[in-house]
């Protein structure tokens, strides 16, 4: 009995199928607690600036408006 290569390439296919649904299967028995997996959340993200930074985007934050009043006072008037 020869087997051709369609039929070869169905027992390939539901091979990893197979192998597939092994993988995706998950023990509900032995799941960790939920408060486990939701400790890791609690952390804040932080950021630190220090006055040398918040002056220089302070600065650089009115210089740019500045700047594009003028050119608009310039392109408008």
């Amino acid at each position: 009995m020869q087997f051709s290569s369609d039929d070869s390439l169905i027992n390939e296919e539901a091979h990893t199928e197979a192998k597939q649904e092994e993988a995706k299967k998950i023990d509900i028995l032995n799941l960790p607690k939920r408060q486990d997996i939701h400790k890791h959340n609690q952390t804040r993200t932080v950021l630190k600036l220090n006055k040398t930074l918040v002056r220089f985007i302070v600065v650089t934050i009115i210089i740019l408006g500045m700047l594009i009043a003028g050119i608009w006072l310039n392109l408008y008037n």
